[in-house]
């Protein structure tokens, strides 16, 4: 009876930080998406770009920029909020299962969880998209 009651509380309070997770997140890309669409449209309404833009040779013409500052800056902070809460789970798990397996047993069991985790991250941070978005170039070149 006793480790049903464990059992039960500890899959609400899971229940409860996942949610809080996910409203973490949420509030992280508004956020984040709001701060990016401020930004670019400033770059965007500066000295004229979007005049300069619009009558760009065609081999450097982005087509509906507004378009594309809506709908890449709202995929882009929701990625990118979803890595952040990613990661922060993922430090968090090592550094709790780790901690406990440390406790458990000897101290070198708790190595290969950071290590696999700092070399997953190496991984992902080596990888470097595509030079330039349309948005991003066409802002550039126009200044």
């Amino acid at each position: 009876l006793r480790q049903a009651l464990h059992y039960f509380l500890l899959a609400g309070l899971g229940s409860i930080v996942a949610e809080a997770a996910g409203f973490v997140q949420s509030g992280m890309a508004l956020k984040w998406r709001c701060n990016v669409t401020r930004r670019l449209q400033n770059m965007y309404f500066s000295k004229m770009a979007y005049y300069r833009i619009q009558n760009e040779p065609k081999e450097h013409a982005a087509a509906d920029i507004d378009t594309h500052i809506v709908r890449d800056v709202r995929d882009l902070s929701a990625a990118m909020a979803e890595l952040a809460v990613t990661l922060t789970d993922a430090v968090v798990k090592v550094v709790v299962f780790g901690t406990a397996t440390a406790m458990a047993r000897h101290w070198v069991w708790a190595l290969p969880p950071p290590l696999f985790f700092l070399l997953a991250v190496k991984t992902i941070l080596r990888m470097e998209p595509s030079q330039g978005g349309q948005i991003v170039a066409a802002l550039q070149h126009s200044e």
